[in-house]
């Protein structure tokens, strides 16, 4: 198992033969590094942070320079998937498939690549659940077209069961995106589940939901919660939750996130409405 976790690129450890393909002007460091938050910030998150700024092992995060070095090292990594969907895409041409095949391509999670000071995943900033989710379905004979709202993993299966025709996914969660796909299927909100993970001491559970208007709340049963307006604050620097002028805006998509628990049976306990945030903060 230790060898195999050596080879599970594009991932930790971040190293390939395509280290030094990318200049840093090619591979910049995020707009939101340092990209310390304003406001309360969830302790488990600045723990996470604490770990990464300790750690001088391969990349030296106590400096610019070796989040530089990460950020070339995983732009090589990208190329290398590049590369592995060109293998793809000729192999599937050369067999005379490649107008009869439907292509995914997306990812379990994003990477925080150094945004607020953070890597990997576990944390609820953009970066880290916001994933590439591309179609190429040849035989609908579309143009190619970006869908600016966000959709959720969990239609994906009932999505491609219907481009295969299959109209009855009434067992699987979630619903087709055919609708989204021609402009028919009005935006939606999006709803992540996060629960603790052993390997790194528990932490806190986690609902959020992203709105069609761009606004994120995240409710930890057990650590501050955020509120982000993402239309006045992409990089997620202003934790808006605790905030007297936003309460309103708290209440509402609580109870957004409350009807989703009540549809799926979700028992997750959410915090105290209106508390303040846990002691430290």
């Amino acid at each position: 198992m230790d060898a195999l976790r050596e080879h599970v690129e594009p991932h930790t450890p971040f190293s390939s033969a395509l280290n030094d393909l990318h200049t840093p002007e090619e591979a910049p460091l995020k707009p939101n590094y340092p990209g310390l938050p304003d406001g309360p910030e969830p302790a488990a998150y600045k723990k996470r942070r604490a770990g990464f700024l300790r750690d001088k092992g391969k990349f030296d995060l106590t400096r610019p320079e070796g989040w530089h070095r990460m950020h070339r090292n995983y732009a090589g990594l990208c190329s290398l998937v590049d590369q592995a969907w060109g293998r793809i895409l000729w192999a599937l041409e050369a067999s005379g498939q490649l107008e009869n095949t439907i292509l995914v391509h997306t990812s379990d999670h994003g990477e925080m690549m150094g945004s607020h000071s953070l890597m990997a995943k576990s944390v609820m900033y953009e970066e880290a659940v916001h994933v590439p989710f591309l179609l190429r379905v040849p035989f609908r004979h579309q143009k190619p077209h970006h869908i600016p709202q966000p959709v959720s993993h969990i239609d994906m299966v009932p999505t491609l069961l219907d481009l295969l025709g299959k109209k009855d996914v009434s067992g699987f969660a979630g619903q087709s995106l055919t609708g989204t796909l021609l402009g028919k299927r009005k935006p939606e909100d999006i709803f992540i589940e996060w629960n603790r993970d052993p390997d790194e001491g528990g932490g806190p559970m986690a609902r959020t939901v992203v709105t069609p208007d761009n606004w994120k709340m995240v409710l930890h049963d057990t650590d501050v919660c955020l509120l982000f307006d993402r239309n006045k604050d992409p990089l997620e620097m202003n934790n808006l939750y605790y905030k007297t002028e936003h309460a309103a805006t708290v209440r509402k998509l609580r109870g957004r996130i409350e009807e989703f628990q009540r549809r799926n049976n979700d028992k997750m306990p959410l915090p105290e409405m209106g508390a303040a945030p846990p002691s430290g903060e």
